[in-house]
């Protein structure tokens, strides 16, 4: 069983400062009568590895998950740490502008060996396929912790 849980958004500077991951798989999976479930991370159905627009013009975003509950209910949220090129027009301090803002965050995530490439990464940032990998890294640990 797959569901696609990510919301893109195009561009980048587009993500809302968190928003709901649209799989509850990670609950419900084992109501369903299934060995398992796949949800694609925080990588949407169809991501393509390259592509992009020019690194001089690109917000930067980390997006990491964490377990909240909502009444009664537990659900996935994903939290989107961006810095647009109009606030930092720079990209090298666009980037450690944005692993500063998912730093000064981490101790509301439960802490991942994703969380720990931000530590390692801070203050000076990094590339934008290590923001991709810190994400990915954080949500399966994530996952794991839940089932």
């Amino acid at each position: 069983m797959v569901e696609d849980g990510f919301i893109k958004h195009e561009p980048n500077s587009d993500y809302p400062s968190h928003e709901d991951f649209n799989s509850e798989l990670c609950f419900t999976y084992k109501n369903k009568n299934v060995l398992g479930f796949g949800d694609f991370t925080i990588l949407e159905n169809g991501y393509q590895p390259s592509g992009g627009g020019k690194a001089d013009s690109v917000t930067h975003v980390i997006h990491l998950t964490k377990k909240e509950t909502a009444s009664t209910k537990d659900k996935i949220v994903v939290y989107h740490y961006l810095t647009t090129p109009s606030e930092e027009a720079d990209n090298k301090r666009r980037s450690a502008k944005t692993i500063a803002k998912a730093y000064n965050s981490r101790t509301q995530f439960l802490y991942t060996s994703g969380i720990k490439l931000i530590e390692g990464k801070y203050p000076n940032g990094t590339s934008l396929g290590m923001y991709k990998r810190i994400g990915v890294a954080h949500h399966i640990e994530l996952i794991h912790s839940l089932i």
